[in-house]
């Protein structure tokens, strides 16, 4: 189904404005650029609304209009050399394509006579006949999400990049109702949609395989999660509550449907090789020390460890005792954040082929500082069932945050035959290894002798295959 956007501004009467409303003189100042940006803008100042067909409009750039003149006359200008025409309904303007008449005229008719012509040309594949770009596409799949009659939302690739930020669960930021578990500890996705979370309740899809570890967290029973580098991802659309459409196998509280990036999110039209780099660096981020961990030792021979019932308890093992870095170790130029992309693509004929590598590190991070003295105010209560003030007060404003650095490294290979102008196949491999620190929720809020004990470094490896059609 084709989709439909609406430009411009609702006219103030109804009936009598409708027969009016183009033939009204206006003042226009719309400079050439895009149809779309100038559709806009001709709304903006007749006062009319515009409905158009979105894939009609991309792509197509407008002369533009300027001076005093009737709204049927301006809109005529924009549309000069669009192929597209225009029509009043019900007091809203609809673009339709322009009916193919004679260019040039030969008779009364407008008929021109022609003799045998020859088109001599070079093919060079079917994916070179219609090259649609990753902007392209990204507008296709955020036009498409209006013609779903459930409720999604789309980020697409400039939108994850834009609004990264430092997790790769910041991706779901800004979508309502949409968030992440262990956003900050895990280093991984495990989403949560309107409340409903965990395994087998809203699966990941990426690149139209489901992927997802259960990962035991004790007392808080278990979490879903999938690893991907955000610097792979090229859009995310999140499908919220019981759904069933093409390629998604969702569940009780929807799905999560990732895709990763591709040759069209390198290479131009015409375009048959092309390498993209991409840096990124940060601060407010020191290195973590891991403990020394005394796995196999015994327990009565190690200085300070807990006896009697407290030793298969041992919240106080002293290996595990570190002094978190405050404010004052915070450099502005630690560069604790960073991260590298680099991808390549090429087009033979009618494959393409794609590759990429990605790394990202990221140390702990320092606190902020913004109206900590709220959790230091009287009359708040204190005890083990407000874990919004406990939580506050062990991890000290401007301090070192321990257990939320990662480290993750990916390798991704595609290949896609183009076998028909509407048939694709494509394979493609990704291997990532991420290494992470972690804490058991019930341990977050624990510091006994006033210590915090950052956790043992995770490993995780994980390989995932991919085999799609369309």
């Amino acid at each position: 189904m084709a989709s439909v956007a609406t430009v411009g501004l609702v006219a103030p009467h109804a009936a009598r404005a409708q027969t009016s409303s183009a033939a009204r003189t206006s003042e226009f100042n719309i400079p050439p650029r895009t149809l779309s940006d100038a559709l806009t803008d001709f709304g903006r100042q007749s006062g009319m609304q515009v409905n158009v067909n979105a894939d009609q409009i991309r792509g197509r750039s407008s002369p533009g209009v300027a001076g005093r003149m009737s709204n049927a006359q301006a809109l005529s200008h924009i549309l000069t050399g669009t192929g597209l025409t225009w029509r009043l309904d019900n007091g809203f303007v609809t673009l339709t394509p322009a009916p193919r008449t004679a260019q040039a005229s030969g008779d009364a008719q407008g008929r021109v006579d022609l003799g045998p012509l020859r088109v001599d040309g070079e093919q060079t594949g079917s994916l070179a006949v219609a090259q649609e770009t990753g902007a392209d596409r990204d507008a296709r799949r955020k036009d498409e999400i209006y013609d779903q009659d459930i409720s999604t939302t789309f980020a697409s690739r400039e939108e994850v990049e834009r609004y990264r930020g430092t997790n790769t669960a910041d991706v779901l930021k800004g979508m309502v109702n949409v968030f992440s578990g262990d956003a900050r500890n895990g280093g991984a996705l495990d989403p949560s949609i309107r409340g409903i979370q965990g395994p087998g309740r809203v699966p990941v899809i990426i690149d139209g395989s489901e992927q997802a570890l259960t990962v035991w967290r004790g007392y808080n029973g278990a979490g879903n999660r999938s690893y991907i580098d955000p610097s792979l991802i090229s859009g995310v659309q999140v499908l919220k509550g019981p759904v069933s459409t093409r390629g998604v196998n969702g569940s009780t509280g929807g799905a999560v449907v990732v895709n990763t990036l591709d040759a069209a999110d390198i290479l131009k039209p015409g375009q048959s090789f092309g390498i993209e780099l991409k840096l990124e660096g940060g601060n407010n981020s020191t290195n973590p020390r891991w403990p020394t961990l005394l796995t196999g030792q015994d327990y009565r021979d190690i200085p300070g460890f807990p006896t009697g019932w407290q030793a298969s308890y041992p919240y106080g093992d002293p290996s595990l005792r570190v002094n978190l870095r405050t404010e004052d170790d915070n450099e502005a130029f630690s560069a604790g954040d960073r991260a590298i992309r680099i991808a390549a693509a090429g087009r033979v004929g009618d494959f393409e082929l794609f590759g990429a590598y990605a790394y990202r590190e990221r140390g702990n991070y320092f606190s902020g500082t913004t109206k900590a003295d709220y959790y230091q105010q009287e009359g708040l209560p204190l005890n083990a069932a407000n874990y919004v003030r406990l939580l506050g007060l062990n991890y000290e404003s401007g301090n070192e945050v321990p257990n939320t650095s990662s480290e993750l490294e990916s390798v991704m290979l595609k290949v896609a035959w183009s076998i028909t102008d509407d048939q694709t196949l494509q394979i493609g491999f990704r291997d990532t290894r991420s290494s992470f620190g972690e804490i058991m929720p019930s341990r977050i809020m624990t510091t006994g002798d006033g210590y915090i004990r950052p956790a043992p470094a995770q490993l995780v490896n994980k390989a995932s295959p991919l085999f799609a059609s369309r």
